[in-house]
């Protein structure tokens, strides 16, 4: 059984452990439409054997190693057209948990939802929305976090362990992380998201920092400004802002 006695009112309360299982992010798909489940309940598992990543891709975590979970929540409180409200305060949560324990001032949020160590990826969230007429009705929060694992098929992914070169405590980083999100959740209850976006801002992976970016097939030049409209995100090129929601455009890294 995997117990955790975070410091919350109800964000990790409630755990269902899994030994393996296809994805978390499905198992608590599957349970939301059939069961009622206490808001903030968190799916967790050793190993992921078909887990899910932005565009499609897959998210390979070895077993036992890292954090791979999902939490379920009810943002009935948020419109669907800001949805990326709650985006940000996932990622900010993210953030604050992954930097306590990294100690680290080369740490960035990379829009959309990705955490990175200068150019390597730490952890990828992917979140799954219902909605109910204009609003959200609920939400699973999908997060791989890579924490011990070493060696990776991919060039840009790392670690805590490999940065660090220590060994981390999962639960302690998982208890962490659902107080840090609960506070910022119910901070976007209480109608204040510009404190979610300034954080989000602050830390933005590449902000201000000319790079390279492709729209389609056309290469160019920018800096990230910060976020637009619904949470898009603004790229200065020359003389022209662009706002480019999820999948109109690609880093170049």
């Amino acid at each position: 059984m995997y117990k955790i006695h975070p410091k919350t009112d109800f964000i990790g309360k409630n755990v269902f452990y899994l030994t393996s299982c296809h994805s978390t992010n499905d198992y608590a798909s599957q349970k939301i439409q059939n069961d009622e489940w206490a808001e903030g309940t968190l799916v967790i598992t050793d190993e992921q054997t078909s887990g899910k990543g932005q565009r499609g891709n897959s998210w390979y975590s070895e077993p036992g190693q890292n954090l791979t979970f999902s939490v379920v929540l009810f943002p009935d409180f948020l419109k669907a057209s800001e949805q990326f409200f709650l985006n940000m305060a996932v990622a900010n949560a993210l953030f604050e948990t992954v930097e306590y324990f990294l100690k680290s001032n080369d740490l960035r949020i990379k829009w959309p939802n990705d955490l990175y160590h200068g150019r390597s990826k730490l952890a990828g969230i992917l979140i799954e929305n219902g909605i109910a007429g204009r609003n959200l009705s609920w939400s699973i929060i999908g997060i791989g976090l890579n924490v011990n694992q070493m060696d990776f098929a991919l060039p840009n992914a790392s670690s805590l362990a490999k940065l660090a070169q220590s060994v981390f405590d999962l639960k302690k980083i998982l208890m962490l992380f659902c107080e840090n999100l609960e506070k910022r959740y119910l901070s976007l209850k209480e109608g204040l998201p510009e404190k979610e976006q300034a954080f989000f801002e602050e830390n933005l992976f590449l902000k201000n920092v000319p790079s390279l970016f492709r729209q389609g097939e056309r290469i160019f030049e920018g800096e990230i400004l910060g976020l637009g409209d619904a949470g898009k995100i603004r790229i200065q090129e020359a003389e022209k802002t662009w706002e480019f929601a999820h999948k109109e455009f690609e880093y170049i890294l």
